[in-house]
Parts: C-alpha cells; structure tokens; sequence
C-alpha cells in the first residue's frame, strides 16, 4: 500500500518567511538561535539527512518549546522515521492549538493508519474532510482505512472521490482495482489497471494484477503479454515467472512452462507449487523421470495431490 503524506508548507517558502522577519523584528539571541537551527534542520532535511535533521528541530524545540512550525516539522521527520506514536504526539500538540488544520488531521490520521488504529485514522480523515473536501490524499487514505476494515463499498467510494479531485491519482485509481479484485469484479479491475498503464507504463503493480486478472478470466495471450513486459523490467520476480508457467500451460505450451516455473524455482527454492505444476509439465511431454523426481520433492514438503499423483505416474 501507498500512503500519501500531506507536507502542506514547502521549504523554500517557510525558509523565506522566516528571513523576511528576521529582518523585520528584533528578535533575542535565543529566538534567533531557535530558528537557525530550524533552518540548519530544514536544509539537513533537503540533503537526505534525516537524523541530523531531526537533532536540529530538537535542538529548536528546546529552546522554544513553543515553536508550532518546528513541532509539526518534526511529526513530518518522526512520519519518516517510521516513528509513528511519535509524529502523533506531535500532530496532536499542534491540533489542541488549531484544530482547523486538516492538513495535520490527515497526516495524524495517516500516522494512525500506519499503525493500524484505523478507527482513530477515519475519524482524523472526516474530521479533516469536514473542513477541506477537496483534497484527493484524504479520501485516498480513507479509502485504505476502509478497505482495511473490509469496508469495500466505502472504499470504492472514496478512491472514486480522490480520482474525480485528481483523475491522474494512480494510487487511488490502482487501489480501486485492488478492491475490484476482492470483490470479484475483474471486469471493473481490469479497466482500472488499464487506466493506470495508460497513464504510466511503468506502474508495474498494475500490470502484474491486469495480467493476473486476465488469466482468470482465460484471456491467456493478453496476460503473457503483460507478464513478459512485468518480467522485462523485473526480472528476478518469482511470482510472475510462476503466473506465466500456468499461463503458458493452459495454452499446452509445456517446454515454456517448465523454463518459467524452473526460473520461479530458482529465485524462490520454496516456491513448492511451481515443483510441482512443473512435474505435470514434464508428464505432460512424456519426461516421466524428470516428473517423479519433482513429485518427490512435493510429496516431501506435503503438496496433497503430489502423493496420488505419483502412485499413478511413477510405479
């Protein structure tokens, strides 16, 4: 999943406003040296030092335990730690001081969805919804809330919500074909999938589902060609080798089955299933002995047809 975190003050902007009143007030030796080392943190930040970042804001904080900017910076660099409970204590010390901030409701909400308390995240994101209901972030992460609590009808709605804010969220309209998916809608799946390929060729999620999707639905050229690009960019993924071996076996093409469950084989030694669709391919070419031996490497791990299968083929 994909979690859009709202950083609504960008660091160029604050960083002039800071400088422009620095000249225009007076300020004590420590107020300036609250904010120089603000500033220092914020530059940190932009060269990917997160953790000297991070001293800096504290090193601020401290001195002016009163500094709402440098507070909800740091929520944003504790969010980027992963350090979630954290950001949150952060958030809320800014939201008793201005509730009306839906920027902070939805990042809180996102800290708390990220955590799994998705009552509490559903309720940051209506709150936050309530005051700005055209933010296309909110509804998406709402959306996965729902879509976590198994919600599918609310999520839909939501990722429908996002996408008409934003017709180009591609995580919004991905995730809506992940839903699609649960509910078994392949058809609706699949035109979202497409959307998102169309947009970006490159969201390869969506091409790996698409190909999954018309599989199911026995459309088996279309899905190997989905695969082989998946599998151009991407070539050490097990799963999608796997795929395409049923793909390619469904069509009697046995030789390129058995190349693609032996590829998933070697990139996933536990990729049992792959064993054993692998020895029926065998069988299927009249390899009888190369078939039993995977069989035996089935039985062992307790595939339950792999035992039948070999009293019939292999004695």
């Amino acid at each position: 999943m994909n979690y859009k975190l709202l950083y609504l003050k960008k660091n160029i902007i604050i960083i002039i406003i800071l400088l422009l009143f620095s000249i225009a007030a007076p300020f004590s030796a420590s107020a300036q040296t609250d904010i120089e080392y603000y500033l220092k943190a914020i530059d940190l930040y932009n060269k990917e030092k997160l953790d000297s970042s991070l001293i800096y804001i504290n090193k601020a904080i401290k001195i002016n335990n009163n500094y709402l900017q440098a507070i909800e910076t740091r929520g944003f660099l504790f969010f980027k730690k992963n350090q979630f409970s954290k950001a949150i204590d952060d958030y809320t010390y800014i939201l008793k001081r201005d509730s009306l901030n839906s920027g902070n409701l939805t990042n809180r909400g996102i800290c708390f969805l990220k955590k799994g308390e998705l009552l509490f995240a559903i309720t940051d994101f209506e709150n936050s919804i309530l005051i700005d209901s055209t933010n296309a972030n909110t509804y998406f992460n709402r959306g996965l809330a729902y879509d976590q609590i198994e919600e599918y009808d609310l999520a839909i709605a939501d990722y429908l919500k996002a996408t008409k804010i934003n017709p180009i969220h591609l995580d919004a309209i991905y995730n809506l074909g992940v839903v699609y998916d649960k509910i078994e809608k392949l058809g609706l799946s699949i035109r979202a999938y497409t959307t998102v390929i169309t947009i970006d060729s490159t969201y390869f999620p969506a091409r790996y589902n698409r190909a999954y999707d018309l599989d199911e639905l026995g459309l088996l050229e279309e899905a190997i060609a989905d695969y082989n690009i998946v599998l151009k960019y991407d070539t050490k993924n097990p799963d999608a080798y796997f795929n395409r071996g049923l793909a390619f076996y469904d069509l009697k093409n046995y030789n390129n089955a058995i190349a693609d469950f032996t590829k998933a084989i070697e990139l996933d030694n536990q990729s049992i299933d792959a064993v054993f669709n692998r020895a029926n391919a065998y069988f299927a070419i009249k390899m009888n002995d190369e078939g039993c031996l995977d069989l035996l490497t089935a039985i062992k791990y307790k595939i339950p047809q792999a035992k039948d299968l070999y009293k019939l083929k292999c004695k």
